[in-house]
């Protein structure tokens, strides 16, 4: 109750293929929001590359409050914001750059941290890539967090759009 994003994991065991039907409702007094989605894990699992789909988060500048996942992808400078990839194995390379909306590099340092995937699933193996970034030197304007990841010879780059208003 009062939060603006939730995760919901839900476990698959190896024979679940897929495809399904999502469909959530979340109510508040007289105003009810209504939204469904198809999952197509055929797909999903076709990108099996160095990194999966990110998930991202908004905290305080203070490190000690608790992360909210985000489904809006607007920050204020006084945010923070917070991206895990989950990763199947350890990488050897993890270089994360700060862009502007024409695709230049920022002068801004976006912290890069890998560990060990822990959590909802015990058969999940792999790592999670993290990249945490303090917007408050950032002015209103369009971004991304561009996400390099190496092991051995393969390499892999990602993306994440985000918006700093007010």
């Amino acid at each position: 109750p009062g939060a603006r994003g939730v995760i919901v994991h839900v476990p698959l065991t190896a024979g679940d293929t897929g495809p399904w039907k999502v469909s959530v409702r979340v109510s508040a007094q007289e105003r009810v929001l209504d939204d469904r989605t198809d999952v197509d894990a055929q797909a999903a699992s076709a990108n099996r590359g160095l990194l999966g789909e990110p998930v991202a988060f908004r905290g305080t500048a203070s490190a000690r409050i608790a992360l909210r996942p985000v489904a809006d992808f607007q920050f204020r400078r006084n945010e923070r914001i917070h991206v895990e990839w989950p990763a199947p194995t350890t990488l050897d390379q993890r270089i994360a750059r700060v862009l502007d909306r024409r695709g230049q590099p920022v002068a801004l340092n976006a912290s890069v941290t890998e560990s060990p995937r822990a959590g909802q699933d015990p058969a999940a193996s792999g790592t999670i890539v993290s990249v945490d970034l303090n917007l408050a030197p950032l002015a209103e304007g369009d971004y991304l967090i561009e996400l390099t990841a190496g092991a051995g010879t393969q390499s892999e780059k990602r993306l994440v759009a985000f918006r700093v208003v007010r």
